[in-house]
């Protein structure tokens, strides 16, 4: 069998049981965000870049036109260990992870208040369009 997080089915248990091997960190050392929200599935979440006000120019945007500017660029900061481990993900093509600055589709996944205070979003891995360099 290959070396993958889900090669071993016959001890198959849950997230928990593979979450080490895919980490490479012991469950209980596995670092959270304190968004409070510990992904499932293939979500991923996201701190958006913040929506500006005004133009560069200095007007004052309109509820209508911020919405046009909606953020959809953001940092990823927690993932399921499911995220990207799709069979069709091309081999060698380098996954997002935790800490990059990505942009994803405008109107994707659920908006949160963290446990924090901040507002996320939690979105599909399939959501994200691409990673900024």
């Amino acid at each position: 069998m290959s070396e993958t997080p889900f090669a071993d089915t016959t001890r198959w248990i849950g997230i928990p049981s593979i979450l080490p091997r895919v980490t490479g960190a012991p469950l209980n050392e596995v670092n959270h965000h304190p968004c409070g929200l510990d992904p499932v599935e293939f979500n991923i979440v996201i701190d958006q870049d913040a929506v500006e006000e005004k133009t560069k120019g200095g007007l004052i945007l309109i509820d209508q036109e911020k919405q046009k500017h909606m953020a959809t660029r953001g940092v990823i900061v927690e993932m399921s260990p499911f995220a990207w481990t799709y069979a069709d993900w091309p081999a060698g093509s380098r996954t997002p992870k935790i800490g990059d600055r990505v942009l994803y589709v405008q109107y994707a996944g659920k908006l949160f208040l963290g446990e924090d205070g901040k507002e996320y979003r939690a979105i599909k891995d399939k959501d994200i369009i691409g990673v900024f360099r």
